[in-house]
């Protein structure tokens, strides 16, 4: 499944929002207040789905053409998991591999707390998706 595919998925579940944050660094703590006010009360491990959206968000400032600009983030569940999705303005760089350095371990980090993830480049832009199962649900 594509990225793409996995936006429209996010975009039907019956509990879904959508919102646009600037490109600055203090998207990270808005979009992780946000998330927690619309996932209160959702059986799902909050710390784990604040710590990869927000390993996803500061990839869209910090490395894309989103710096400075805007990007958005969809957020879904439904019986089975939560699905958060990041689009962004596209490539300005990839994050480097900084072997050992702080920093570069974002996507590794959302790739070790999800149970799904991915991310690809379109024609006009970047999306980021992780899902997390509901707290009860098998893996």
């Amino acid at each position: 499944m594509t990225a793409i595919d996995e936006l429209a998925a996010t975009a039907g579940f019956p509990n879904s929002s959508e919102e646009t944050f600037p490109g600055t660094r203090q998207a990270v703590a808005d979009v992780r207040q946000w998330l927690r006010k619309l996932l209160d009360g959702v059986p799902v491990d909050m710390d784990d789905v604040l710590v990869a959206a927000s390993e996803l968000v500061t990839n869209a400032v910090e490395y894309s053409n989103s710096r400075g600009g805007s990007f958005r983030v969809i957020v879904g569940h439904n019986t089975d998991y939560v699905q958060v999705v990041v689009l962004d303005d596209g490539p300005l760089a990839v994050p480097p591999d900084n072997h050992g350095r702080d920093g570069g371990r974002g996507l590794l980090i959302v790739s070790q707390l999800a149970q799904a993830c991915g991310w690809e480049t379109y024609s006009t832009g970047r999306i980021a998706w992780f899902r997390i199962h509901l707290i009860g649900d098998p893996e």
